[in-house]
């Protein structure tokens, strides 16, 4: 292989080069999960030219956009060494950067806990945690016992065990108690639904459906699927919403947990793939979501999605009748634990686990 100096091009230039070509135009950091352009041929970060309202391209201006992902891009940004943003200095390739951020002795760790904003590195925060929120900690290891009425005590007997659940180390403070209640009277209404039938956390409620289960609905639910399983309850951290001119598609969630990110199912149905759309939103660790409203019949057709800070999602037709909110407006802030519903060609129902 060549030399750039038997090239006749001198490094510095090179290396200016490639990374001013591998920059977004729109946050002018290396794109990530470049995406390319087919006008232009620019590359732009997924979450950035997402985000892009009007569709017109903003580097040639070209009034509609289409795009793809950039392999060569992220190949050549993958490869790309970089100091670790934390601060612990270590540099390392930028495609291995997510994970070492995970283990990073100079990650920082959120408290939780009402009124609380601590925030620090691992080993402060496991002594916040032990010093500072003591009942917490104990209400979440300890074995959970209830003093039983006469009435119960007749139908089960008194020799009977309390349900005990247990969770490791790395959940401190995530789940205050485990007991399990009968899901609301949306169960009631749909007696045969595969989740919906099932039992809750404590604390944790369900709104109504926004669309209709049809025949050929193909279910789906984050918080049993998902969320139960990280014995956490998370926040909200992005939303992505696939559409086309006349109806909602697929809907999929990310949510921020206590010590990692993860990601709810890539919900999709199956409708023609020419004239999809995507858009996204991103929420900041203390930000909420407000309102999910929009347009519903036998599907989706259209999706709203606001939030504290203000931001909003919309996307989808105008066809079908208008649906209120889902979150109900309790004067709390009510936090999103997962989301289900059903899909097949189109977005069929949604509904939402929340905590206020």
């Amino acid at each position: 292989m060549m030399t750039t100096k038997e090239l006749g091009v001198t490094p510095e230039t090179t290396l200016d080069s490639i990374i001013s070509t591998l920059q977004c135009p729109v946050c002018l950091d290396l794109a990530e999960n470049a995406m390319e352009l087919s006008c232009c041929h620019a590359l732009y970060c997924e979450f950035c030219i997402n985000g892009i309202a009007n569709k017109t391209c903003p580097s040639c201006r070209h009034p509609s956009i289409t795009y793809t992902p950039s392999i060569m891009g992220r190949r050549l940004i993958g490869s790309m060494v970089i100091n670790c943003p934390l601060g612990c200095g270590a540099t390392l390739p930028k495609s291995n950067m997510k994970s070492h951020a995970n283990s990073c002795a100079m990650k920082q760790y959120e408290c939780n806990q009402k009124d609380c904003k601590f925030k620090a590195t691992k080993d402060e925060f496991v002594h916040h945690i032990v010093t500072s929120h003591t009942d917490q900690l104990v209400a979440t290891f300890s074995k959970i016992e209830e003093v039983p009425s006469k009435a119960s005590q007749q139908q089960v007997g008194l020799n009977q065990q309390p349900q005990q659940v247990g969770f490791s180390q790395q959940h401190v403070g995530s789940i205050p108690q485990m007991r399990f209640n009968q899901l609301p009277s949306v169960a009631n209404t749909y007696p045969n639904h595969p989740y919906l039938a099932k039992v809750l956390q404590a604390g944790v409620k369900v709104t109504e459906l926004m669309g209709k289960i049809n025949q050929d609905s193909q279910f789906f639910d984050d918080y049993h699927n998902v969320v139960c399983k990280t014995g956490q309850f998370p926040k909200v951290a992005g939303v992505t919403v696939c559409y086309n001119q006349a109806h909602v598609i697929g809907i999929q969630f990310s949510y921020r947990g206590l010590t990692n990110n993860y990601y709810g199912g890539c919900h999709m149905g199956t409708a023609s793939k020419t004239d999809r759309q995507q858009v996204a939103l991103q929420l900041d660790v203390d930000e909420y979501i407000t309102e999910v409203s929009g347009r519903c019949g036998d599907i989706i057709d259209h999706l709203i999605i606001k939030t504290s800070k203000g931001k909003s999602l919309s996307a989808g037709g105008f066809g079908g009748n208008e649906h209120a909110n889902l979150l109900p407006n309790t004067g709390f802030a009510n936090q999103i634990v997962g989301i289900g519903g059903a899909t097949n060609g189109d977005l069929h129902n949604i509904y939402l686990y929340y905590l206020n």
